[in-house]
């Protein structure tokens, strides 16, 4: 699943061996993160991750 996380809303270390939890909604849950680069106007991050 890709995903997108804002650095206004992010503080700390992100990085391959991560875990991001969605609180809410259809994918909620514990994902893993397997690949990860910054957004081209360095808002955030995007990657692409899997049900940890």
């Amino acid at each position: 699943m890709r995903f997108v996380v804002l650095a206004a809303t992010f503080t700390g270390p992100l990085g391959t061996d991560a875990e991001v939890e969605v609180l809410a909604g259809p994918f909620a849950g514990m994902w893993s993160v397997s690949s990860l680069e910054r957004d081209p106007v360095a808002a955030g991050w995007v990657g692409v991750g899997r049900r940890a």
